[in-house]
């Protein structure tokens, strides 16, 4: 199953919305697609996926450090399943969990 990286431009930062299958089967195209915002000020959106694993979580955790490292902002919204925010849970990312909880 494949996965959609969209950007658009909105007052002086980047919007990237992810959603589909943000999965290790795609984890080399969704990592092509986080440089495309690097340097940049960026809002992450990932909404509602068909399929997530850890492998995404540390693509965003990564690309969300790179992006502090390089001096940008960067947020974080995240709407996903019950079955992810276990995983966010389980796998020990708290910051994501509360903001998938919030964003519910």
């Amino acid at each position: 199953m494949k996965y959609t990286f969209d950007i658009s431009q909105s007052d002086g930062y980047v919007l990237a919305l992810l959603t589909g299958d943000l999965t290790i089967r795609n984890a080399s195209s969704i990592a092509e697609d986080f440089r495309k915002v690097a340097g940049l000020n960026v809002a992450i959106e990932v909404q509602n996926p068909t399929d997530l694993d850890l492998s995404f979580i540390q693509l965003l955790v990564h690309t969300i450090y790179t992006l502090s490292q390089q001096g940008v902002r960067a947020s974080i919204k995240v709407s996903v399943k019950d079955a992810d925010i276990n995983l966010l849970k389980n796998t020990g990312f708290t910051q994501l969990l509360q903001l998938a909880a919030n964003n519910a």
